[in-house]
């Protein structure tokens, strides 16, 4: 990576490409904003990762910035707890740029974590976060709140499609709908009834 970001000098966030155990690229930390009005985004492709590429949203895995980045845009939103809380730092770091990721510096993830993946404490953050992140840096005009109102109305039909959420409808329906009103209201924090037991 020290060459990649010598040969880079302007540039003021770098990452490396982030690798699974079995060698397959994590596609969900080097992500392309696709409407900046709703930050919508899509993970940057398989075939990118053959060569150095710029992106809009990373995770914090394998991520490097620059002392005067962090003294600018301040620390990691706390409050948010456990999701989205790197999104919106990488929102806040789009003022310095685009970031570069240096496809020939390798992060080993050993995860077992996937989108698959469905927790109703956890859906509770996803939900409040992003909703609040949006209200954040877009503020509450009508594109936000046609988003807002589509995300959760998603995530309910979600739990009709998929058969492996039927059995937690009822808790996932209560993380959705309160998830929503207090992102809307910018609660955040760690919330009591939403913890992992």
């Amino acid at each position: 990576m020290r060459a990649g970001i010598a040969d880079h000098p302007q540039q003021q966030v770098f990452s490396g490409s982030v690798l699974l155990p079995d060698g397959t690229h994590d596609m969900m930390h080097r992500e392309l904003i696709t409407n900046p009005a709703t930050l919508t985004v899509k993970p940057v492709s398989e075939a990118t990762y053959a060569q150095d590429f710029m992106y809009d949203i990373f995770s914090f895995v394998g991520v490097l910035m620059s002392r005067q980045v962090v003294e600018d845009i301040g620390l990691p939103e706390q409050d948010y707890f456990i999701r989205f809380d790197d999104f919106e730092y990488a929102v806040r770091a789009l003022k310095y740029g685009r970031f570069m990721n240096l496809s020939a510096a390798k992060v080993l993830h050993k995860t077992t974590y996937t989108r698959a993946s469905i927790a109703p404490w956890k859906e509770y953050y996803v939900m409040r976060n992003r909703i609040a992140l949006l209200l954040k840096h877009r503020g509450a005009n009508r594109v936000t709140r046609w988003y807002c109102r589509r995300f959760l109305a998603r995530k309910l039909l979600a739990i009709l499609l998929f058969r492996n959420r039927w059995g937690q409808a009822r808790p996932l329906i209560k993380a959705y709908v309160t998830g929503y009103r207090d992102g809307w209201h910018a609660r955040l924090g760690r919330q009591l009834a939403f913890l992992p037991s």
